[in-house]
């Protein structure tokens, strides 16, 4: 997501901090003025920032003297948020600061979030990634405590910007992953809006068929949900997927389509980003007339909202037009041009270095003079260290035999550990092959005993069913009913039987027998039972693929009989190498401590994981239990 609109999300959330309830003061004469200040103040922050800055300053000084915490919390929220938008982010740390201690005399703990998370937005300004991402995981944790989930989600999204602007997409889709974790299930466009983030993120790691995948998730959500903003960055993103597979006679009608949406957002920003890529595609086809229009009009949007950035970019497309055109005088002017804006924002990005830089030099002068006058001392000192170099080489021959002594005992010692660490490995194998005999065993007996249900009791079933069923022309009850309860007991064995070995597995992949298996437990069982897959193909062994099956059947069996949970979520992904097994519900959970008693399920499930050399963590509340599985698939080849 675009850092304008995380500015945005964030003045919305404070925003709505306007209708809260004090609970500390009833609104005598003087609160009520103060409510008024802040929503003349609001009013003022589009057009007159100042004066916006000014309104808060008194409504936080009548706070102040009246002891009414939340208009003072409020004012001086406000004050920094206007000030960020200046650009004064000095100001907005200072501002902010301020408010936190009014928020917390009120326990108003959204507040108290929603100023950590704007102090680690300001402080990116800085570079200072170490105080952002500390005080977004102090926002992120009270959102947390006070189960906002819709502000959690938004805030890992604002966190894997941070990410991407220092280009490390790996951790931002990282913490977008958790960002559509936590989104509510009923906040569609947030979702939307996620799904094109990892759509960019996977754009930026040259991963185009898996970005493509999120924007068509992206797209099929704003098809169903009314939303400008959601529309505006589907058709965008559409646009610079095709800009990127140079595809530019598609991408075309998408930036189009988008600036039209833009019109009713009325977002300057990305109108002139939207018009700088019309006239990129167009400059790509050599349809520079049309290109020099859009870059035109990109230009002076960027001049009046002062986007130094998309200038840049502008100029350098227009150099690279008039050098095509033959025009080589105006193509080195837009390249110098072009320089200038490159220099000037080099310079920004970097003076913070220069200053540490400069710090250093100056430190680094001062060393230098100290060790000159050591060095001096030393020349002066240097008649009595040559009577004393004897006794030194004899202590350094001392040492030096010391050291060896020492090196031979390490090496030793290392050498004990590796024969240690090798009868160990020897051990660990020994129980695997241990543990995968008796993995194969148990499936092979489970086999015979669903062919025997199958073959020997379904069929003995079904001749006394057949003989009573001649018998059915005496009309009488009681045969009837034998019938019905071999009818049932036919059933009950098929079912027994395709549980102990079920046919999808056998036909099908992993992801197509637990969505199968999800489903049919869903129809048989009360809780709501949920399935999602995220990441890319998985091709595994059968053997793996029925250990990863069957601790997905142990799970859900203990979360339905167990957990009297109401609805129980099962997601399986697969990246990097890396498949990850997930299974929530909103149970009422157990005591994690006591994992060796609960039972021959969770002995099971362990053991599987362990032979699959996997790790499981469980968390478990009066709120529900997760049970988190990684397997790396590296660290196992089994066949």
């Amino acid at each position: 997501m675009n850092f304008q609109l995380f500015l945005l999300m964030l003045a919305c959330l404070l925003s709505s901090v306007l209708n809260a309830q004090d609970k500390e003061n009833a609104y005598s004469k003087d609160s009520l003025e103060v409510v008024s200040l802040l929503n003349l103040g609001y009013k003022l922050e589009a057009k007159s920032p100042h004066k916006a800055i000014s309104t808060y300053k008194k409504a936080a000084k009548i706070s102040e003297s009246i002891h009414f915490n939340l208009g003072s919390f409020r004012a001086y929220s406000y004050t920094a948020i206007v000030f960020s938008d200046l650009a004064l982010y000095d100001s907005a740390i200072y501002y902010n600061k301020i408010a936190l201690p009014f928020a917390k005399k009120i326990n108003y703990e959204k507040g108290i979030a929603a100023t950590y998370i704007n102090l680690g937005n300001t402080y990116q300004f800085f570079g200072r990634y170490d105080n952002v991402v500390d005080n977004y995981i102090k926002g992120i944790q009270i959102f947390k405590t006070i189960a906002d989930s819709s502000s959690v989600s938004q805030s890992y999204q604002n966190l894997a910007a941070l990410f991407s602007a220092i280009n490390r997409h790996d951790k931002e889709i990282e913490y977008l992953e958790l960002a559509l974790k936590n989104n509510p299930k009923d906040n569609k466009v947030q979702k939307g809006m996620i799904y094109g983030d990892l759509g960019l993120a996977e754009t930026k790691l040259k991963m185009l068929p898996n970005a493509l995948a999120f924007f068509n998730k992206a797209d099929s959500i704003s098809k169903i949900v009314s939303n400008n903003r959601l529309s505006f960055f589907v058709s965008r993103n559409y646009g610079e997927y095709h800009l990127l597979t140079q595809d530019y006679k598609k991408a075309i009608p998408f930036f189009e389509q988008a600036l039209h949406i833009n019109n009713g957002i009325n977002d300057e920003y990305y109108r002139t980003e939207v018009l700088f890529k019309l006239g990129e595609a167009y400059s790509n086809l050599k349809r520079y007339k049309a290109s020099k229009s859009y870059l035109e009009k990109a230009l002076e949007f960027a001049k009046k909202n002062n986007i130094r950035e998309i200038q840049e970019r502008v100029y350098l497309e227009l150099a690279y037009i008039s050098k095509s055109q033959g025009d080589y005088k105006d193509a080195y002017n837009y390249k110098e041009l072009s320089s200038k804006f490159s220099d000037s924002l080099k310079n920004e990005r970097f003076i913070k270095q220069i200053n540490v830089l400069e710090a250093q030099f100056k430190s680094k002068k001062k060393d230098n003079e100290i060790y000159e006058q050591r060095l001096l001392l030393a020349e002066q000192e240097s008649i009595i260290n040559k009577k004393q170099m004897q006794n030194k080489i004899a202590i350094g021959l001392a040492l030096l035999f010391l050291i060896l002594s020492l090196a031979s005992w390490l090496i030793y010692k290392q050498r004990q550990k590796r024969k240690d660490q090798e009868l160990l490995v020897i051990k660990n194998e020994a129980q695997i092959n241990s543990l995968e005999s008796l993995i194969e065993g148990e499936e092979k007996e489970r086999l015979r005993i669903a062919k025997e249900l199958h073959d020997g009791v379904n069929g003995e079933l079904s001749a006394i069913k057949h003989k009573l069923n001649t018998l059915l022309e005496l009309n009488n009850k009681t045969i009837e009913e034998a019938v019905v309860m071999i009818d049932k007991s036919c059933e009950q064995v098929r079912a027994i039987s395709h549980n102990l070995v079920p046919p999808v597995l056998e036909n099908f992949d992993l992801k197509t027998a637990i969505a199968d298996y999800c489903s049919n437990m869903n129809y048989i069982h009360e809780p709501k039972i949920t399935f999602d897959y995220l990441g890319d193909n998985l091709s595994l062994s059968k053997l793996t693929e029925v250990n990863i099956f069957r601790i997905t059947q142990e799970l859900l069996t203990n979360s339905i009989k167990h957990a009297k949970a109401k609805e129980i979520n099962v997601q399986l992904s697969f990246r990097n190498n890396v498949i990850q097994l997930a299974v929530d519900d909103d149970g009422v959970g157990f005591n994690t401590l006591n994992l060796v008693s609960n039972g021959l399920g969770i002995s099971n499930i362990k053991s599987r994981v362990a032979f699959l050399n996997g790790e499981i963590d469980f968390v478990s509340s009066e709120s529900g239990t997760s049970v988190n599985i990684l397997i790396d698939i590296a660290k196992f080849n089994h066949d």
